[in-house]
């Protein structure tokens, strides 16, 4: 289209040129060697400018000529290009659509057919899913392997592999396996979050929770995981970290945590009990009281309760402050009444139990009020509560379908200890052996 427009521009200057010397009588003179040739103006012009057409001309049907090699070089990779394409694409849709054999087998005719190494890795990743789909994982290893091989001069582009073959072995369950690759390409390039998401799910599987939690608090500061779903895996994986690790470490995570993470009842139960285990009970009692203020929660507070008797003051003074803007609340009550008890309040101990027994029954509130009486030398009553404490959790509604076993014959028990035989009241077996001896013995 542009030599068009530059043949017609050519056309219009040389009707120009033409009309502007139609009426010049100027000459051109031309010699060559001996002789001498006169045209007019007009007709030089116009000779230079059917010369140079000629010429123009010339050249451009030369270089159509020169270029056809290239030019069917040209098509024929296009049309190979295309064709690579197409089985790019049919190996996917299949991929998607459930057909992972004939995934496998457009993914390996591409392997064979395109020249783009980039085309030929992509062709492997997606045979390589086809395969484990289909289960067999020796193969997709392979395929996988060659695809490193295509990629190895390139660190992204074998990051990417990786990437996938990681994500494979973390749906086999393999996750100790996938780590190595994970680690590898988050050092290649440690900012793609995919690669974090799937290390946060490889150190799950194999409850590696320092690099988990420090991965989940990567995600959720970049937003790639929501407050809920971070704060569920610090709940979690917080816990069995502290119960694992050494005191130092244990303590130095806990001091770094944000004063809503400390919050956590689980957090707060476990830092807890390693402060309760080198004696620290003021420590224990700041942890939970933390976890407390936040939210009266069961087993905090029954865990609160179980005070050792140098903090078990402070925490009944503190408890009974949350008891004014709760104060119906029976978990409450019976943390109450069981640091009432460690103090030997006797009277308010009675006092807390009863008024929890009266919002929830709770066989462990029987069981203390047991406990109470029995100190205060009412045996019935202990007796009674401790009977109501065993039979809480029974069903006695369903009165057909207990069974009543009869009770056993011991008149014959023997009244001697097990080492030493009875012979006032001896067993059946004793007077069997005895015959069979009598039996076997001769006559004389």
């Amino acid at each position: 289209m542009k030599a068009l427009i530059k043949l017609i521009i050519f056309f219009g200057l040389a009707i120009g040129l033409v009309l502007i010397f139609k009426d010049n009588n100027d000459v051109v003179m031309l010699v060559t060697g001996n002789e001498r040739r006169t045209v007019s103006l007009l007709t030089a012009v116009v000779f230079l400018l059917v010369a140079f057409l000629t010429l123009y001309l010339l050249f451009r049907i030369l270089s159509w000529i020169l270029s056809r090699p290239k030019a069917v070089a040209d098509w024929s990779e296009e049309r190979h290009h295309k064709k690579d394409i197409i089985l790019l694409e049919r190996g996917w849709v299949d991929l998607l659509e459930g057909r992972h054999y004939d995934a496998e087998k457009n993914f390996l005719k591409l392997t064979h057919h395109t020249k783009s190494t980039d085309r030929q890795i992509l062709a492997n990743i997606g045979a390589a899913r086809a395969v484990h789909a289909i289960g067999d994982y020796a193969r997709r290893d392979d395929l996988l392997k060659d695809a490193r091989l295509l990629s190895k001069n390139n660190p992204k582009l074998d990051a990417a592999v990786v990437a996938v073959q990681a994500d494979l072995l973390i749906e086999q369950g393999q996750a100790h396996n996938a780590l190595m690759y994970l680690e590898y390409a988050d050092s290649v390039d440690g900012r793609q979050l995919h690669i974090k998401h799937q290390l946060l799910r490889a150190y799950e599987q194999t409850d590696q929770e320092t690099k988990l939690l420090d991965t989940a608090r990567f995600l959720f500061r970049k937003k790639s995981i929501s407050k809920e779903e971070y704060m569920d895996l610090l709940d979690e994986f917080g816990p069995k970290f502290i119960s694992r690790s050494k005191y130092d470490g244990a303590v130095n995570f806990y001091n770094s945590l944000s004063k809503e993470e400390k919050q956590l009842e689980n957090i707060a139960l476990a830092i807890s009990r390693r402060f309760d285990q080198l004696e620290e009970y003021s420590k224990s009692s700041q942890a939970l009281e933390t976890s407390l203020n936040a939210k009266l929660s069961h087993s905090a507070l029954a865990y609160y309760a179980r005070a050792h008797e140098s903090v078990a003051n402070e925490r009944l003074h503190k408890a009974q402050k949350w008891l004014n803007a709760d104060a119906n609340n029976p978990d409450l009550l019976l943390a109450i009444g069981q640091l009432c008890l460690a103090n030997s309040l006797w009277g308010q101990a009675e006092k807390y139990l009863n008024q929890s027994l009266k919002i929830k029954d709770n066989e462990k509130i029987h069981a203390l009020l047991g406990v109470l009486y029995d100190k205060q030398g009412e045996h019935s009553k202990a007796l009674s509560h401790w009977r109501k404490a065993s039979l809480s959790n029974i069903d006695l509604s369903a009165q057909d379908n207990f069974l009543f076993i009869e009770p056993a014959d011991i008149s014959n028990d023997p009244s001697t200890p097990p080492d030493v035989k009875n012979l006032e009241k001896p067993d059946d077996h004793f007077l069997e052996n005895n015959v069979k001896s009598y039996q076997e013995k001769p006559l004389n």
